[in-house]
């Protein structure tokens, strides 16, 4: 969540709002992949009344267009190279219980990353002068050992598919997911329909590395039980087997940190501390990296299993 509340219990007879103070929160990750970056930059808010009504009101949490927001990229060995000024732009749409029109964001425009840089954010608030900053290293590229862009891919039952890539400097969190794109046609209305099903892996830290690689082993009969548990059969639905796209993220040791902090907590202690890395605010402002090995071919074992294998047979795959 984006924004800052306060509930209020019935009980109390007392005023717990404090005299207005205003405080950023911001939020971006960098993405040398992108062409485009973004950042979202608005208000915490606490007032009196129903916090979700509030949180409803444009004015509640977004800034006015008073911000100066700027990318200071500086070399390897720290010396100032050049500022990227963001804009402000209401184009994207995002979900939740925050005002969806308008929704602010900040963008750059068409300026790409280095990888090999860093970056500094610097928001100026134009009224009242107060500065916010923040600090980022970018995550450069992972070499991806398996798959390559040639061998089709193999998942069968009793056998196991490696999925390999290097480690990074920058790297400490990483995770990857398998996109399965089918089509699907109802034969009654001859209707086909593009469709996918991501297949989400747990994040590994840097720590899972083995001589300087990151190492998973698909176990080939979990591919048709995910398939399975996220398809419904139907007598007049057939469905036709696409590729695959295996996509990697990486991400930084703020992020890592943040996605730590942030994990539901378990025990006694219920309460999540609160983390960020904005000078002057509160958020986060990190970097990650996608990487992706798309459009891979299964292979004929693989699509014979999936037509006629015993947990995805009823599913009408062809």
């Amino acid at each position: 969540m984006l924004g800052l509340t306060v509930f209020q219990a019935c009980e109390t007879d007392f005023d717990i709002t404090a005299p207005y103070r205003e405080i950023p929160v911001v939020y971006g990750l960098l993405n040398t992949s992108d062409s485009i970056q973004y950042m979202r930059i608005q208000k915490a808010f606490l007032g009196e009344g129903n916090a979700f009504v509030m949180a409803q009101e444009p004015d509640s949490i977004n800034y006015g267009d008073i911000l100066e927001v700027k990318l200071v990229e500086y070399g390897p060995q720290n010396q100032k190279l050049r500022t990227l000024s963001l804009v402000r732009d209401s184009s994207t749409r995002g979900e939740g219980l925050f005002p969806q029109s308008p929704l602010y964001l900040y963008r750059t425009t068409g300026d790409r990353l280095v990888a090999e840089n860093n970056y500094e954010l610097r928001i100026r608030n134009t009224v009242t002068d107060s500065v916010i900053t923040s600090f980022s290293e970018v995550v450069d590229s992972i070499g991806i050992i398996s798959p390559n862009f040639v061998t089709p891919i193999r998942f069968v039952t009793g056998q196991q598919y490696p999925v390999r890539w290097s480690v990074n400097d920058e790297g400490v969190l990483y995770q990857f997911e398998i996109r399965f794109r089918f089509t699907e046609t109802n034969t009654t209305t001859g209707v086909t329909t593009n469709r996918y099903l991501d297949w989400k892996f747990q994040p590994l830290g840097r720590t899972a590395a083995q001589s300087g690689e990151i190492r998973y082993e698909i176990n080939g009969e979990d591919f048709f039980r995910f398939v399975a548990a996220n398809l419904t059969a139907a007598s007049n639905i057939t469905r036709s087997a696409g590729t695959l796209d295996f996509n990697f993220t990486v991400a930084d040791e703020e992020f890592n940190t943040y996605y730590e902090v942030n994990r539901p907590p378990s025990g006694l202690n219920q309460n999540i501390p609160t983390y960020t890395n904005i000078s002057g605010g509160i958020g986060l402002f990190s970097s990650r990296l996608t990487q992706s090995v798309p459009n891979k071919l299964l292979d004929a074992d693989t699509k014979n299993e999936l037509i006629f294998g015993p947990h995805t047979s009823q599913l009408g795959f062809f």
